[in-house]
């Protein structure tokens, strides 16, 4: 995280002791241990700071992720076999790859594995490697491990990067009300309000304006601009777009249906 906090005190300074937390990171999913290779060391050669061995190894990395993932894809039981393995699966003849597998609340890689080596009748003809794939490659398993069972997650957050992007610099009228946008915090409504950005830009780069804070005001500039009828009708419910409704509110279930956000071990 020290490329957060530089980012930080260069382009938002700081009017207090500075304290480093994870949650400064907006898209703290992206940023994890597992996959800092993946995504600095590109850059790093760019930059003539990683040498041909380094990338070698990145690469060599990627292509056994890639393996695994074809053997988690190329494996498939009916459900009925893997809940007699112990998996959270209600018994029936509907078959999941061991890649879906890994949605499933409290499944682990190595369980799935060990089922995997258990059922070789399960190997898709698609996949005709089969159980040469076994075991699954030692080098970036815990990336993949995470990239599958956080996929939804992770689709989700990159949407969100992209649609703030998207709408970086949609303007924001002046003498904005946010205090009668009732999602913000106090103190987000006294920053704003003191800082009277013109820009979506303009209002993520004032410190403790979080993502989720901007798509609040991009929601409410959508609606208030969207129709008189409902100025004149008064207020209406505000619809939370989205990628919103799920931005990081802190639950830890892979899986749970409300959509929340997992909880990765160390993020």
């Amino acid at each position: 995280y020290i490329g957060v906090l530089a980012d930080d005190l260069v382009t938002r300074g700081t009017t207090e002791p500075y304290r480093m937390f994870t949650s400064r990171a907006e898209w703290r999913l992206m940023l994890r241990a597992d996959n800092a290779d993946a995504r600095l060391t590109p850059l790093g050669a760019a930059c003539g700071l990683v040498g041909e061995r380094r990338l070698e190894r990145l690469r060599e990395k990627q292509a056994a992720m890639q393996r695994g993932l074809r053997a988690l894809r190329g494996f498939a039981l009916p459900n009925a076999e893997w809940a007699a393995a112990g998996f959270g699966v209600k018994p029936n003849g509907e078959l999941r790859t061991a890649e879906q597998m890994l949605h499933v609340p409290r499944a682990e890689l190595c369980d799935v594995e060990a089922a995997m080596a258990a059922a070789p009748h399960g190997w898709r003809k698609a996949c005709p490697e089969g159980a040469s794939l076994l075991p699954l490659p030692s080098l970036g398993r815990e990336a993949m491990e995470i990239e599958v069972k956080y996929s939804n997650y992770l689709e989700r957050q990159a949407r969100e990067v992209a649609r703030l992007e998207e709408h970086a610099m949609a303007s924001i009228p002046r003498h904005t009300d946010y205090a009668a946008l009732p999602c913000l915090s106090k103190e987000e409504v006294e920053k704003l309000t003191a800082t009277q950005p013109a820009t979506l830009s303009e209002a993520g780069a004032i410190p403790g304006i979080t993502p989720k804070a901007l798509f609040y005001i991009y929601n409410h500039l959508r609606q208030a601009g969207g129709s008189s009828r409902r100025e004149e009708g008064g207020a209406a419910e505000e619809e939370v777009p989205e990628p919103l409704r799920h931005h990081f509110p802190g639950a830890s279930d892979a899986s749970d249906a409300s959509g929340a956000e997992p909880v990765v071990e160390g993020l």
